[in-house]
């Protein structure tokens, strides 16, 4: 235990010195916050290098700092502005304050529920499209890399849909810069803090992932402000025109290339980065829990009779929702993500000093002692609207909460479901025998080494 000061007990943890802390941190976070999360509960205080780190796992200190005082909470510090600024700069996710608000307000139509249905339509076109790619592999019974074929989907549908962009012939190439700039940035991890600067073959790597993504966005940039610049009609606006087009209230002033290309890049790789990992730990875990996948075929039979979903079948499609959401509770795809205090403050009776670095663990949260029963077990039972009030509103927070709840919840839902109403009424999909998988807590929490399964059809 840590030492009684100012009148409140600092929060419990163990004593790790520098080098066994980041070694820890570094082989396996995961396991590592669950030990913490088992043996302190859910406020511990870590030593991570030079820092102490308050690690705040429970229902009660996610709610406190995200919703009931979050204006004490801002994203300023190391990791968003070591790693996470490095690849998405001052875009949605890592600014704060008046401008936050302003971006949000600008984009915020974008997601509006009238967009989300049209939305759905290509939804359902690019899984129909992905079906017809795979039918080499369900007749020949070849594997196939579903983790793989889940990023191209999501880029695609995203790419669509957010930017009006058909990005088919450079899907293979967005995603391998994505996953090399996750795997880089992950491998450094709380050494980028200090070492991202030296020519390690690890850190020119990310680097170069980094420049080929800037080029990437900055060319789409410019192929759609010559677009623009020939439209009579700039009606219906994606987002991308939108960003290009606005102006400041105050000044008039139009947004330059660099902020375009900020948030471009944050709701590209946010919009398919959530799908992606969602419907690859949900084909996962179908492929191992046959009565869940036999249930669903059910529904899916019952609601659809053979035809593809649309929006409006969503609200129908009860099971299929319980599915994905169990699956997010277990293989969250922002494991973990941080916070820092700008003044002292007192949660659940613990001090947290002015100026601390808070880790909140999603991941660990879904697995919480005394929340969940049977945590580890794959039971989309647990969210059926009548056991909505079985546990508390922040047991569960694959999107976040308060005020910077993900603005993409709402799309990336619809997508999931959708996409996965339409391919499993084709195909069931069984991993290749013998393959271990585990998550991969990257920037996300991805499945290592990917998904090869088999694709059996559907008879």
């Amino acid at each position: 235990m840590f030492k009684k000061e100012e009148g409140h007990l600092l929060p419990p943890g163990p004593r790790v010195g520098f080098y066994r802390s980041y070694l820890k941190l570094q082989k396996d976070p995961l396991s590592l916050i669950l030990q913490l999360q088992n043996e302190y509960g859910g406020v511990v205080r870590f030593r991570v290098g030079l820092w102490n780190a308050y690690i705040l796992t429970s229902p009660e200190a996610v709610k406190h700092v995200l919703v009931d005082n979050h204006r004490n909470y801002n994203k300023k510090n190391v990791f968003v502005d070591n790693i996470l600024k490095r690849i998405l700069g001052r875009g949605l996710f890592t600014s704060e304050g008046e401008f936050w608000r302003r971006q949000r307000r600008m984009i915020q139509p974008i997601f509006h529920s009238e967009r989300i249905q049209a939305y759905g339509e290509l939804m359902v076109d690019e899984s129909v499209k992905a079906l017809t790619r795979w039918e080499p592999y369900v007749r020949e019974q070849k594997p196939l890399d579903m983790a793989g074929e889940m990023m191209r989907l999501s880029l695609n549908i995203a790419g669509r849909a957010l930017f009006g962009l058909d990005l088919s012939n450079d899907t293979e190439r967005v995603g391998t810069v994505a996953m090399q700039l996750a795997e880089g940035f992950g491998r450094i991890g709380v050494g980028s803090l200090l070492f991202f600067s030296l020519p390690t073959k690890n850190n020119r790597k990310t680097r170069a992932a980094l420049n080929d993504l800037d080029n990437i966005i900055y060319d789409l940039i410019q192929l759609r402000r010559k677009e623009l610049h020939k439209r009579v009609s700039v009606e219906p606006l994606d987002l991308l025109s939108l960003l290009i087009l606005s102006e400041d209230e105050d000044t008039g002033k139009k947004m330059g290339d660099r902020q375009i290309r900020d948030e471009v890049t944050t709701l590209l790789l946010a919009g398919y980065d959530t799908t992606f990992n969602a419907l690859s730990w949900t084909l996962y875990l179908l492929s191992q829990n046959p009565e869940a996948a036999k249930r669903l075929q059910q529904e899916l039979q019952q609601v659809l009779g053979g035809r593809v979903p649309c929006v409006e079948d969503i609200s129908a499609l009860h099971y299929t929702q319980m599915i994905i959401q169990e699956a997010m509770r277990l293989y969250p795809s922002v494991w973990g993500f941080s916070r820092t205090s700008i003044e002292q403050d007192l949660i659940e009776g613990y001090r947290i000093p002015a100026g601390s670095f808070i880790l909140l663990a999603p991941f660990a949260t879904h697995r919480f002692p005394g929340t969940w029963e049977n945590p580890e077990n794959f039971e989309p039972e647990r969210f059926h609207p009548s056991r909505k009030n079985e546990r508390p509103k922040h047991a569960y927070f694959p999107f976040g909460s308060g005020m910077r709840l993900c603005i993409g919840k709402h799309f990336a839902m619809t997508e999931t479901v959708l996409v996965l109403a339409t391919i499993a009424q084709r195909v069931k999909f069984q991993l290749v025998p013998g393959v271990k998988v585990k998550p991969n807590p990257l920037v996300t929490l991805c499945p290592s080494p990917g998904l090869p399964m088999f694709l059996q059809p559907i008879k």
